[in-house]
């Protein structure tokens, strides 16, 4: 029965690694769409890859705020903000979001997608790199590509 034990265990074990070496290390790429009519129709379906965070806690480091500021940009009339470093909230929980993003805290507002504030749209990129702590869970590194429409 102890070596039915530790197969199982082992088993698991195997796959619990698996999981996470594909989870830190595949890359998602992510469309998102954004509309508005100040959008020329010369740049309709015009294409933008957003790739962020490639560093190691280094480049760019101590920037994430920016992403709070969606309510400053809205009362700017920007229509277009595209943002990153927030790493998807390291740490996600399926169906609930980013449980744990740095400088943001827990349950981090902005960790991926898009945003409406207003005539704002921000959209959030999980980025490819990692912060302090070097290992993402169910939060895989991510390319945004954007239509314009």
């Amino acid at each position: 029965m102890k070596k039915w034990r530790k197969k199982i265990f082992f088993s698991i074990a195997i796959l619990l690694t698996i999981w996470l070496l594909w989870g830190n290390y595949s890359v998602d790429i992510n469309h998102i769409s954004v509309s508005d009519e100040m959008i020329p129709s010369e740049f309709r379906n015009y294409k933008i890859i957003q790739i962020s965070d490639l560093h190691n806690a280094n480049f760019g480091n101590g920037q994430n705020y920016l992403i709070k500021l969606i309510n400053a940009y809205s009362d700017c009339n920007i229509n277009l903000v595209l943002s990153g470093h927030a790493h998807g909230g390291q740490f996600r929980i399926p169906f609930i979001g980013g449980l744990v993003a740095p400088n943001q805290g827990f349950f981090p507002k902005y960790t991926s997608g898009k945003y409406i504030v207003g005539n704002t749209q921000m959209i959030v990129s999980r980025g490819l790199g990692n912060s302090i702590i070097p290992l993402r869970i169910n939060n895989r590194p991510e390319v945004v590509v954007i239509t314009l429409n």
